[in-house]
């Protein structure tokens, strides 16, 4: 058994079971929309990333984490044989996501009020429209901070957020904190996670949020988050492109006293998720 997880390995290891003497068995994993760059901005870069898609033809298994990744790739790749496109959501390692929201933050920040945005700063994340929400919410929370935790991907990209935080003159309540180990004790202590990707696969933000009981607000964006809310999860979706009704939407979740308690339903999902497992590997 091969299992690759990246898309240039995916079609590189395609190609070197079509050569190969020995045969063994591929199973790759598709993490992402795969046309939504193209979408947004038409490059080179972008167009050679869609192309290498169609490099899984020798996969015997193509696991797809949400179910627009499945219905996306069906539609593109014409493939003969779709009992290969598998559908399995990501798992959400519940003791070990607890065990890490544990560890002390000493930093006397997150002593603060905050809002986190848990991604790496680049164009997909759509941080700026994030920054925008916020701004509308500081009118009347204007004691909270949004920290964006996540690995710079695109300097330039960040170097733009950075103007516009410096134009609407709030730079003492967005701060960015770099890529982190342990997100989670981070993830514990904030009042409201959120979500203003322009495109997704299976946010993993959000099932760790989810592990730790978090309120969540987050775009309609494909794919992942409305799915999240479609398993039982308490996830708020914001369906249109507006930062007010996302501003809006972020008052209500964090004035909601309402607890959250998704032990159960996170029980449930990993039963379906070990189901999937064992069909991957018997199949």
């Amino acid at each position: 058994y091969v299992f690759s997880n990246i898309p240039n390995a995916n079609a590189l290891i395609g190609l070197i079971k079509l050569l190969s003497l020995k045969n063994f068995h591929l199973i790759v994993r598709e993490s992402n929309m795969p046309f939504e760059p193209l979408n947004h901005q038409i490059t080179i870069k972008n167009f050679l990333n869609f192309i290498l898609r169609f490099f899984y033809f020798n996969a015997n298994l193509i696991i797809c984490p949400s179910k627009q990744i499945l219905f996306s790739l069906k539609k593109i790749l014409f493939f003969k044989n779709i009992n290969k496109f598998v559908h399995m959501p990501n798992y959400i390692d519940y003791l070990y996501n607890q065990k890490k929201s544990k560890k002390l933050l000493k930093h006397k920040m997150y002593s603060s009020n905050y809002i986190l945005n848990l991604s790496n700063v680049q164009f997909q994340k759509n941080i700026e429209f994030s920054i925008e929400a916020f701004r509308i919410l500081l009118k009347k929370k204007p004691n909270y901070k949004l920290y964006i935790a996540g690995k710079i991907i695109q300097k330039k990209y960040y170097e733009k957020l950075k103007l516009i935080i410096k134009n609407y003159k709030i730079e003492n309540s967005v701060y960015f904190l770099g890529f982190k180990k342990n997100p989670f004790n981070i993830i514990k202590q904030s009042k409201l996670v959120i979500c203003t990707s322009r495109w997704e696969g299976m946010p993993n933000s959000l099932l760790q949020s989810v592990s730790l009981n978090k309120k969540i607000v987050s775009l309609d964006c494909l794919s992942g988050p409305k799915e999240i809310k479609k398993m039982g999860f308490n996830i708020s979706i914001v369906k249109r492109l507006a930062p007010k009704i996302f501003a809006q939407k972020m008052m209500r979740s964090i004035e909601n006293k309402n607890k959250i308690n998704n032990f159960k339903k996170i029980l449930e999902y990993n039963r379906k998720y070990f189901q999937k497992t064992k069909y991957v590997f018997n199949g």
